[in-house]
C-alpha cells in the first residue's frame, strides 16, 4: 500500500484543562480502523493511495513512505492536535457566552426598585471629613458617591444595580471576557486552518 497524498488529518479527541495545560480524554474520540496496522485510531490521516484509491490510517502508520510524506504527516499532527484542543476550548468558552446572555436576559427583564438618598458626614481617625452621598435601593443595594447626586448619578446607580443583580445570577469575570475569549480562539483556529488547509479536508 502505497501513499501518495495526505488528504486530511484529524484528531477527533476531546481535550480537557489540567491545571496550566489542555490534555487529551482518553478514549473521548472516534475510532477509526487503520488500513495498514489494523488497529484502531483516535488521531488518523485520510490518505490516497497510489491506484487513486482513499484510505484511513493512523499518523504513527506512515513510517516507511518518502521523506516528505513522513515531515508533512509530523506536521500535520501536530496541527491536528493544536485544532482539537482550540475546538475544546472554544466549547468551554462558549458555554460561558451562553450563560452570559442568559443572565443578561434575565436582568434586563427586571425592574429597577425605587430608591431613596442618604446623606453622611464622615470623619476619619486622621481627623479628615467629608459628605459621602448615597442613592439606596429598596431591595438593600447601596450605590455611594463622594459627589453631590446628578442625574448621571442616578443613571451610574441604575448601571451597578444591574451589575449587581448579574453578579447575583452568577455572572463572574469569566463570563465578561468569555465573548472575546471565544473571538480569539476563533481567530488562532481560522489562521491554524488556513495555514494547513489538510485540516479541513482540503488537500495541497
Amino acid at each position: 500500500m502505497k501513499i501518495t497524498k495526505i488528504i486530511r488529518v484529524v484528531d477527533t479527541r476531546e481535550y480537557t484543562e489540567e491545571g496550566d495545560r489542555w490534555v487529551p480524554v482518553p478514549g473521548s474520540g472516534i475510532e477509526n480502523e487503520c488500513a495498514r496496522c489494523g488497529r484502531l485510531h483516535e488521531v488518523h490521516a485520510t490518505v490516497e493511495l497510489a491506484d487513486g484509491a482513499k484510505a484511513v490510517v493512523g499518523t504513527g502508520c506512515m513510517r516507511g513512505e518518502s521523506l516528505d510524506l513522513q515531515s508533512g504527516i509530523k506536521r500535520l499532527t501536530s496541527a491536528s492536535k493544536r485544532q482539537a484542543r482550540l475546538m475544546s476550548q472554544m466549547k468551554r468558552v462558549s458555554v460561558l457566552v451562553d450563560e452570559k446572555r442568559r443572565i443578561e436576559h434575565e436582568v434586563t427583564a427586571l425592574r429597577l426598585p425605587a430608591s431613596r438618598e442618604e446623606r453622611t458626614h464622615c470623619t476619619e481617625k486622621s481627623g479628615y471629613e467629608y459628605e459621602k452621598f448615597e442613592i439606596v435601593f429598596s431591595d438593600g443595594v447601596r450605590f455611594c458617591s463622594l459627589r453631590e447626586l446628578t442625574k448621571a448619578s442616578y443613571e451610574e446607580a441604575a448601571r451597578f444595580w444591574y451589575q449587581q443583580k448579574e453578579r447575583e445570577l452568577g455572572m463572574t469575570y469569566a463570563h465578561d471576557f468569555a465573548p472575546y475569549e471565544l473571538k480569539t480562539l476563533d481567530e488562532k483556529l481560522c489562521a491554524l486552518e488556513e495555514k494547513f488547509p489538510e485540516l479541513k479536508g482540503e488537500p495541497r
